[in-house]
């Protein structure tokens, strides 16, 4: 993983969104936030999933493969919410809004038919893992493509 993060890293910003290494063929963005603490921006490959009722939205899950504690691109969010998203429809800049109640459900059902693992992630863990819808700010994509379908959540 020391390696592989790295040059996902570098291959996504480079591909626009398009490849990388770790995900397998999952829809796969490279969400860059501002740390919290450091000030700098902080850049991490995240599998997402699409809203079919609003295609702009992003909806991104901070489960940390099930390890404890808090994703710190979570926590960067809940302090700095816009962010710079790389994905296969482009680069732009959006805003981080951490979703919750019925709307949070719904979302968490979509990630866990993409992969039921998500359920075995939460077994672990104390606290509820985080989930964060993605919105571009108005006029912010570089390009705005639909072409890929994968991604999308079903109706």
């Amino acid at each position: 993983m020391r390696l592989i993060t790295p040059t996902d890293r570098l291959l996504l910003r480079l591909t626009r969104g398009r490849f990388c290494i770790s995900a397998m063929g999952a829809p796969t963005l490279l969400l860059e936030t501002i740390g919290r603490k450091s000030g700098k921006k902080r850049a991490t490959p995240l599998l997402y999933l699409r809203d079919h009722h609003s295609a702009d939205t992003l909806y991104v899950i901070g489960s940390r493969g099930g390890q404890g504690g808090q994703a710190h691109w979570a926590l960067n969010l809940s302090i700095h919410p816009l962010a710079v998203v790389h994905s296969p429809e482009g680069t732009g800049d959006y805003f981080a809004e951490r979703i919750t109640g019925d709307h949070r459900a719904k979302i968490w059902k979509a990630f866990v038919a993409f992969n039921p693992g998500f359920n075995i992630y939460q077994s672990r863990l104390k606290q509820e893992i985080p989930i964060f819808a993605l919105k571009p700010e108005l006029g912010s994509l570089e390009a705005a493509s639909s072409e890929n379908g994968s991604g999308y959540l079903s109706n």
